[in-house]
């Protein structure tokens, strides 16, 4: 049996289609593979801004920044201090309202935005904060917020912080 140069020919094509689909199924796993190791970095990148932000939250210094704001003692730098520290708590809420929006996150993260949010509302002049710098943030953000604010802010931090399995047990 003698193969011709033309079946020669057609058995390598078909024998290189082959191949390149194979490194075309290979290189689709590794893009999805690249892609779920990004949002997973973004992923871990956000939670490690929030926990700073609750570690410095529980500094002392804040909460004594915070009495004086609360109780009329505070400087105007203490007043621009606390508006930022307010501000950049709002910037890491948005970002990770955007990782819940985008499915980065568990939707469980949900409830606890809005709590975290809701407190935010409650502090001193935290709303002040929100309405002077919310055209800072992306209009998905606002509408999230204002529809937190327009709910019950009292009963969201309420049901957060002392009946956080409530919230969990509802879903």
């Amino acid at each position: 049996m003698g193969w011709s140069i033309q079946d020669l020919g057609a058995i390598g094509e078909f024998v290189g289609s082959i191949f390149v689909a194979v490194t075309l199924v290979y290189l689709v796993v590794q893009v999805r593979q690249n892609s779920q190791s990004i949002k997973s970095q973004s992923r871990y990148q956000v939670l490690e801004a929030l926990a700073a932000d609750l570690t410095a939250s529980s500094n002392s210094e804040y909460f004594a920044l915070r009495n004086r704001i609360s109780g009329g003692d505070a400087s105007s730098d203490d007043v621009v201090q606390w508006n930022l520290t307010l501000a950049v708590f709002l910037s890491h809420m948005e970002i990770l309202f955007h990782e819940l929006s985008d499915e980065s996150l568990p939707e469980e993260f949900r409830s606890p935005l809005r709590v975290r949010i809701a407190a935010l509302l409650r502090l001193p002049q935290g709303a002040q904060v929100w309405e002077s710098s919310q055209q800072l943030f992306t209009q998905s953000f606002r509408d999230f917020v204002d529809g937190v604010a327009k709910d019950n802010v009292d009963e969201i931090v309420a049901d957060g912080f002392l009946g956080s399995d409530k919230l969990v047990r509802s879903k």
